[in-house]
């Protein structure tokens, strides 16, 4: 995966690219989608420069709308809380909202979800 985050990071993308190739990195299991939101974050200087407006957010909800649990919903909000980006404002809280949905979907649902494909 390094590989593919290197390629897509690099010169032979063209930066209106470069979002839809790492959010389709993020949607291959967990690992995959936490080393996205790890480098989004180190490198969320570089993206609001390359995606800009209306892309950023889109890029950023892709990412959020990902995750499940209640602390990667309260990790994710406090680096938004200290590092907030004004034209993504929107997009971020849809994120944070999915998540916390997604939580608590787990927490209602994992139990039979998990019967269900240990069943299998």
């Amino acid at each position: 995966m390094q590989d593919a985050v290197e390629y897509c990071l690099s010169e032979h993308v063209r930066d209106q690219d470069k979002d839809w190739m790492l959010t389709a990195c993020s949607r291959n299991g967990k690992e995959y989608r936490e080393k996205i939101l790890d480098l989004t974050f180190e490198k969320m200087e570089y993206f609001k420069k390359i995606f800009g407006g209306m892309t950023i957010g889109s890029y950023l909800k892709s990412v959020l709308c990902q995750f499940q649990t209640h602390s990667k919903h309260d990790e994710i909000k406090k680096y938004f809380d200290s590092h907030p980006i004004k034209e993504a404002e929107r997009s971020i809280q849809q994120g944070l909202e999915e998540i916390k949905s997604n939580a608590i979907f787990a927490d209602r649902e994992g139990n039979v979800i998990r019967d269900f494909l240990e069943s299998k």
